[in-house]
């Protein structure tokens, strides 16, 4: 089971690569079987400490890195 900081870029950076490659959130399997978190239940637990701290966010429970909630709401407000 990991944690602090290394974890928490591990994550960070699987959710990001996800969304790059895929343009959709990646599933709990799919971060658990790319980080250093063993159980899906801590997985959860880690995504939520870290959209409070800021690094993603949380839109109907799925993790959406930061930098593309930014160019999402920037493109929604341009076409208004």
């Amino acid at each position: 089971m990991g944690r602090g900081p290394k974890c928490d870029d591990q994550i960070v950076k699987a959710i990001e690569d996800h969304w790059f490659e895929h343009c959709l959130p990646p599933s709990t399997e799919y971060l658990v079987n790319n980080t250093c978190i063993a159980s899906k239940n801590t997985m959860f637990f880690a995504i939520r400490r870290l959209a409070k701290q800021g690094y993603i966010k949380l839109v109907n429970g799925k993790a959406i890195p930061i930098c593309v909630w930014y160019a999402i709401k920037r493109s929604l407000t341009e076409k208004e």
